[in-house]
């Protein structure tokens, strides 16, 4: 039925939160000392480092193993079309004669986002120097309000540089609204190409018209236009699921679709080599991922304890809000150890951070609810 909650959006959610965690760990346990995925001879590199007497069986095992831990950032991609999806999915289910209060819901988003978005600030401040990857400044209150944008070199990135995706979903959400009203106005097809182009437009400029010592931030999602395509995808997709549940799933949720996300997603990774490609990278590879983790979830859904993965993406809000700053923390103190002890280290700091943060979440729900209904 319609009404009834869809399992896979929160499952990917899960994975991709999780991928995000494990590759923020791995980056600080690396510190350079492996290849880096997106470089022009990077299987080569990875043998060479490896050994001669390494085959070729072990050099893709490892050359994927480093690929996997050092692409966890893409799963922001994928965070960005969920978003999307799950604001216009609720919309769209609404009765016709039910008009959408914006004020309403301006305030429920608002107090979504920011009273655990407050509560990470305290953290931080409370937590041992260790942790504390930069000095509390005036930074810090410029960004407790919410601004991780301006001025962007000294903001965008400062302490928990995860707090830099706040900026761009608070931009998405200021503008929604306007995108839900055209979306209905002008259908998606004229929908999606519009936002392509204004993407690959914004994208361009800052790429190859006016680069700037800005321009990585701004592509990023300091922007919210460098990052449009895919939350009008996810709003797109949303909107249909919500129309033509059954229909959408059956497309959806198969091998065909499977492995054109994938391809899509192999796609955005070979754009990642030169700047006028690179325009679409970012579109492609969120895109793809979303498609190809759609079917993953799915899939999972038949093992047991896939609930658990489902669960994490519920709660990723918190994981994501707090877990940079000890995760890097455990990479650090991993440096001399070996792989395999990393791993399984790794793997356990993320469980329990996903526990502990599901928790501190969940009761910052019910305390909220209970003061402002």
């Amino acid at each position: 039925m319609a009404s009834e909650r869809v399992a896979w959006p929160d499952t990917v959610k899960g994975l991709s939160i999780l991928w995000i965690a494990y590759f923020h760990c791995f980056k600080a346990f690396g510190e350079g000392r492996f290849p880096w995925p997106l470089d022009h001879g990077y299987w080569q590199r990875v043998c060479a480092q490896a050994g001669p007497d390494t085959g070729t069986l072990a050099c893709s095992m490892r050359a994927g193993f480093i690929g996997f831990s050092y692409l966890g950032f893409h799963g922001v991609g994928v965070f960005v079309a969920l978003s999307g999806f799950a604001l216009s999915f609720a919309l769209a289910r609404k009765p016709e004669r039910d008009p959408v209060v914006w004020r309403a819901w301006y305030r429920s988003r608002l107090i979504r986002l920011f009273p655990l978005y407050w509560l990470a600030h305290v953290v931080y401040l409370l937590s041992p120097s260790q942790l504390r990857i930069e000095p509390i400044d005036y930074r810090f209150a410029l960004s407790f309000i919410g601004d991780r944008v301006i001025p962007l070199n000294e903001i965008f990135y400062y302490a928990n540089a995860a707090w830099w995706y706040f900026g761009l979903q608070l931009q998405l959400y200021i503008v929604f609204p306007v995108l839900y009203g055209l979306h209905r106005r002008f259908g998606t097809a004229a929908f999606l190409l519009a936002s392509a182009l204004v993407t690959a437009i914004t994208r361009y400029v800052f790429l190859i018209v006016w680069p700037s010592e800005d321009s990585g931030a701004l592509l990023q999602g300091a922007l919210f236009t460098c990052r449009l395509f895919e939350f009008t995808v996810g709003m797109a997709l949303g909107a249909a699921y919500a129309a033509r549940r059954q229909a959408i799933e059956r497309r959806l949720l198969s091998l065909a679709t499977a492995a054109g996300g994938f391809g899509l997603y192999i796609a955005g990774l070979y754009a990642c080599g030169s700047k006028l490609t690179y325009v679409a990278a970012d579109a492609l590879i969120g895109c793809g991922l979303l498609l190809f983790g759609a079917n993953l979830a799915h899939w999972l859904a038949r093992l047991p304890g896939a609930h658990i993965l489902t669960r994490v993406g519920t709660y990723s809000y918190g994981l994501y809000l707090l877990h940079q700053p000890f995760v890097i923390w455990v990479g650090d103190r991993l440096r001399g150890t070996t792989v395999p002890i990393f791993v399984a280290a790794a793997c356990a700091a993320t469980a329990v951070l996903a526990m502990l943060s599901g928790m501190i979440e969940r009761r910052v729900n019910t305390a909220v609810a209970r003061v402002l209904g």
